[in-house]
């Protein structure tokens, strides 16, 4: 056994505390920011047994259309978002989200029971709900962002995927687009990218080694929003810091 898998071996028998994890890339349509996204993973039990528990917060304000005699006076668009999600090991995840966009609310409210996707819509018009059968649902876009789901792109050629903001399921094609590099604080990160092609337009995706989606491409409105991760790459739950190895002295015996 090689020193450091030792120690990584004696941090895991020492009980270390997994760390909740966090990340913010920033938003960007045409180069220019225009908000964030944040997101939170907290894990509690261990391997096996492991709950995630997911919140996610997003704010951006995408710049008014040049004007046109069919956009005149159309002002700039807001949207706020914020997600509350819990994935056991091998389940998927169920999800609460409310989305505000130019001060009209809508919460979508999803979970899984008796085989079935229990899905709820609330806005201005009252609630609505449906059932969709589980293998009628590959993903959620929550597996798109949890970097310990089961569930990944790379296991499709044609994808289901049950959208969080929404509540619909959109089905398209994935495209694997094979290694690239993405600099992130200074230095390039070695990422797999996929492409899927939804009915409203291509998402990309670029994950990290550790499964942390470090970079995304989205349609929105008729633009392209650009999300980078700011700052390193995050450590994965199971990479636990290394302790520094003692300084020994040695000295001349007199």
């Amino acid at each position: 056994m090689s020193a450091l898998l030792a120690l990584l071996t004696s941090a895991r028998a020492l009980g270390q505390e997994t760390p909740e994890l966090g990340v913010l890339w920033g938003l960007e349509v045409d180069g220019v920011p225009v908000g964030t996204r944040e997101l939170k993973v907290r894990y509690e039990g261990t391997t096996g047994e492991r709950t995630r528990f997911v919140e996610g917060w997003t704010e951006l304000t995408l710049p008014a259309l040049e004007k046109t005699a069919r956009t005149k006076g159309k002002a700039a668009s807001t949207l706020r978002q914020r997600l509350t999600a819990n994935s056991h090991d091998g389940r998927p995840a169920s999800f609460v989200s409310v989305t505000e966009t130019d001060g009209a609310a809508t919460e979508v409210q999803a979970h899984v029971a008796d085989g079935l996707w229990q899905i709820a819509w609330t806005d201005g018009a009252g609630t609505r709900r449906d059932q969709i059968p589980v293998r009628g649902v590959d993903l959620s876009t929550v597996d798109l962002f949890d970097p310990e789901s089961e569930r990944r792109l790379a296991q499709f050629v044609q994808v289901r995927i049950l959208d969080d903001a929404t509540g619909k399921v959109e089905d398209g094609a994935v495209v694997a687009l094979g290694p690239s590099d993405v600099r992130l604080g200074g230095e390039d990160l070695w990422v797999e990218t996929f492409e899927w092609l939804s009915p409203h337009g291509s998402w990309r995706f670029y994950y990290a080694t550790n499964g942390f989606l470090v970079r995304w491409e989205a349609p929105l409105a008729g633009r392209r929003v650009v999300a980078t991760l700011i700052g390193p790459a995050p450590r994965g739950v199971d990479e636990f810091v290394v302790p520094a190895v003692p300084v020994v002295e040695v000295s001349d015996l007199p």
